[in-house]
Order: structure tokens, then C-alpha cells, then sequence
């Protein structure tokens, strides 16, 4: 590169399509490697509120919102008192006017219509109280520490080191609109991360929110049981940065190819205000275009609740794991979330 022309980053970016943009560079040594010598990533994804809204207690009735509506679990043949078939399933209404759910058969594929234009357009018109937002950012942060994340992954085995991950932190934004959607910004800061991991955290989060289960679920989920966890939508994921602290000398190991001290380090914080422009107009607007044309977390979510057999098993008020509960078909290793 010749690096004694001043104008070399405006006339490669004049090179490059708008979606694409060079913000600077900075000399380096010759065993930097972008990739390997990166000692941590930033990941954002973009959540639209909506999809926290509490779900049917038919669909999930040992959860958080099964127990508030009052519902219980029983097997077929039990000793029902009325029986109605509800619009996702059979369910008892007991002489105390509380409700059973009839499990009937736990491979059942329940038929969920999609909304028509109006239902669609009252769900996305949802905007998320303070108390679920900061239970959200909470429910986040137990994500943090160096944790087993086999649960997170596919085809990771709770023995297998490479399980073994350290996230630094996860932190939610406040909300904000686009196109008359609410969204939050979650950017998790880890040093490495496994195929789905985040989206996977993610979605255990969201089925979390929805069924009100207790927050112990997500350290019980870094324990051996094996969980089936959906992995949510991979629209809402970017990558925010690559992090160089030990080349940049500002880490515990920065003696690892330290730089020259007359050397700038490889830092994006100077660049801040023209990348947050850049993610507004190319990325934030096409990811907020295709939710808004194509409704992908509200598709993503009536496909889960067509399975709720999959993950009603561990999605309780109190957080706790009942094994005894686990499908048969979920038996051994499981089939892989959504």
C-alpha cells in the first residue's frame, strides 16, 4: 500500500461498492495476522421486542405463564371433568375453573395458522415495559464467565474442551424504533464463539421471556443434560469488531507480539461515529426491510410453538431441569433447535 498518499483511503473507497468501506489503516509487524492475532469479537444482534410477549400457557403449561394461568398437566385418560378442544390443544376445565392440559402425544405437530395483516401489525405494535427490559439485560448477564457451552452448539459433547468458553459480557441497549418496530441491541463480547453459540443463547433468552421460566435455566443449561435449545433467527446477527488488545499492549498479555511503541495500535474507536453511520444506513435498515416485508421472527416463532414438546420439558417457573419430563424421542443426543 503506499502509504504516503494521504488521500488512499478516499480513493479506494471511491473503488468500492457503498455497502463496503475502508476506515483507515495503521502499520503492523509481519507476524500480525487479522484473524489469529484478534484475542476477542464483538457480536451484535438486533432483537425486536415483540417477540418477548408472553406465549399461550396451553402451548407451555409448566412454565411461568402455564402456572399463572392457572394450568396444570395430566395424562390422557385422566380423571377430566369437561374436555374442549383448544386452538392449539386438548385442554380440561376443572370444577375450580383452573385448566389440564391433555398430554395426548408429545411427537404432536400442533397446526398454528400464520396472522393475517391486521394480528401481524397489533404484535409488532407491542413496546416492552421497562421491568421486561431490564429482566431481559439480566437474564443476559448470566451468560458471562467461563461456562460449558455444549448446549450451545451442535454435536458438542460436555467433555469435549473446545466446549469451554469465556464471554466477557452481554449487555442489552435501550429500545428504539424503526419502521414502527421496536428493537434492542445486544452485543455480547466473548473471546471466541462455537457454530450457533450466540444465536443459541439468544434463543434460550426469548423462550425464557415468553414462558416466564426462572433464570436458573440458563446455568443448569452449562450443566451434562443435554437441552435441545432453538437457535433464533440468523437476521438479527453482526459481527461489531475484532478486538486486538494483547498485540495492542493494552492487555494482561500484551507481550505477545507487542507493537513497536511509535507503532499506532489496531483500534476502531477513533472511527466510532462514521461505523455507526455506516451500520444505520446499510445494515440496521435492511435488517428492520426484511423483518418488515418478510415478519421472519414471527414466522420463527409459529414454527417453535408448532414443536412445543421439544422445549416444554425444561421450561419451568423455577428454572430447574426435570429429566423425567424429557421426551422419549430426546433421549441420548438429541435432536438439534431451529
Amino acid at each position: 500500500m503506499i502509504t504516503k498518499d494521504k488521500e488512499i483511503v478516499q480513493k479506494l473507497n471511491a473503488l468500492l461498492p457503498p455497502q463496503i468501506r475502508i476506515w483507515g489503516y495503521v502499520k503492523v509487524s509481519k507476524p500480525f495476522h487479522a484473524k489469529n492475532t484478534c484475542d476477542s469479537r464483538i457480536y451484535e444482534y438486533l432483537l425486536p421486542t415483540y417477540v418477548l410477549q408472553p406465549c399461550s400457557p396451553v402451548l407451555y403449561p409448566r412454565s411461568g405463564v402455564g402456572e399463572s394461568a392457572r394450568m396444570t398437566v395430566a395424562e390422557e385418560d385422566g380423571d377430566a371433568k369437561s374436555v374442549a378442544e383448544d386452538d392449539y390443544a386438548k385442554t380440561v376445565v376443572n370444577e375450580d375453573d383452573t385448566m389440564t392440559v391433555v398430554e395426548e402425544n408429545e411427537h404432536k405437530v400442533f397446526d398454528i395458522p400464520k396472522m393475517n395483516a391486521e394480528e401481524l401489525n397489533r404484535k409488532r405494535s407491542y413496546r416492552a415495559p421497562a421491568h421486561q427490559l431490564e429482566k431481559l439485560e439480566m437474564l443476559l448477564n448470566q451468560y458471562a464467565g467461563f461456562h460449558n457451552f455444549h448446549n450451545f452448539t451442535n454435536g458438542m459433547k460436555f467433555s469435549d474442551k473446545k466446549a469451554m468458553r469465556l464471554i466477557k459480557s452481554f449487555e442489552c441497549s435501550k429500545p428504539f424504533i424503526r419502521d414502527d418496530l421496536e428493537w434492542v441491541s445486544c452485543k455480547v463480547h466473548g473471546q471466541s464463539f462455537m457454530l450457533h453459540q450466540i444465536r443459541k443463547m439468544i434463543g434460550l433468552v426469548i423462550m425464557m421471556m415468553r414462558t416466564g421460566t426462572g433464570v436458573a435455566l440458563i446455568r443448569q443449561a452449562f450443566r451434562e443434560e443435554r437441552l435441545n435449545i432453538p437457535k433464533a433467527p440468523s437476521l438479527g446477527l453482526l459481527l461489531e469488531q475484532v478486538v486486538y488488545h494483547k498485540y495492542g499492549g493494552t492487555g494482561p498479555h500484551s507481550h505477545i507480539q507487542r507493537r513497536p511503541n511509535s507503532w499506532e495500535p489496531v483500534n476502531f474507536d477513533k472511527y466510532k461515529d462514521e461505523i455507526e453511520a455506516f451500520k444505520e444506513k446499510w445494515i440496521y435498515s435492511g435488517i428492520a426491510a426484511e423483518e418488515a416485508q418478510d415478519a421472519v421472527f414471527n414466522e420463527w416463532l409459529r414454527v417453535i410453538d408448532s414443536r412445543p414438546g421439544d422445549y416444554a420439558w425444561y421450561l419451568n417457573k423455577d428454572g430447574s431441569i426435570h429429566l423425567d419430563r424429557r421426551p422419549k424421542n430426546m433421549l441420548g443426543k438429541g435432536r438439534e433447535g431451529v
